[in-house]
């Protein structure tokens, strides 16, 4: 993000041999990230090999400007050229302290939604449809 250099008030001489306000930011505070991720392994080369899982592949890891106005902007970005690349890619929005703790919830995210999906399907007998028929016919009583 651009630095403006006009400043008001103007720097007084006395104050050059100080460090101006507007720099970095360290401290590990709570921000916005965008995050694009790939969740079909497509840049895998050994994702038919047997034994694979398949996993959330982290490409892009992007702090949210605080501006409304530009944070609209930069998702609009990432949204079009997404849809640009017309690849699988997921795109993801996560509040953490930084980048990296963002990469990890977005794998966390996904290892939480293969284990719902586990989870639905033996629940819901996708194996065997007529045992949800049976347990219905049990629960009825017909």
């Amino acid at each position: 993000m651009p630095v403006s250099l006009d400043k008001q008030p103007e720097p007084r001489p006395e104050d050059m041999d100080r460090a101006p306000a507007y720099r970095v930011d360290l401290r590990k505070t709570t921000a916005l990230y965008f995050v694009v991720a790939d969740d079909e392994n497509i840049y895998d080369p050994f994702r038919w090999a047997p034994g694979f899982r398949p996993y959330r592949d982290i490409l892009s890891v992007e702090r949210a400007a605080t501006n409304d106005v530009e944070q609209a902007m930069q998702r609009d970005d990432i949204d079009m050229a997404l849809l640009d690349s017309q690849s699988p890619l997921v795109f993801r929005e996560f509040y953490a302290n930084s980048a990296a703790h963002a990469a990890g919830l977005a794998r966390r995210d996904y290892f939480e939604e293969k284990a719902v999906e586990a989870a639905e399907d033996a629940m819901h007998g996708d194996n065997n449809p007529y045992e949800d028929a049976a347990i219905w016919r049990a629960i009825l009583g017909r």
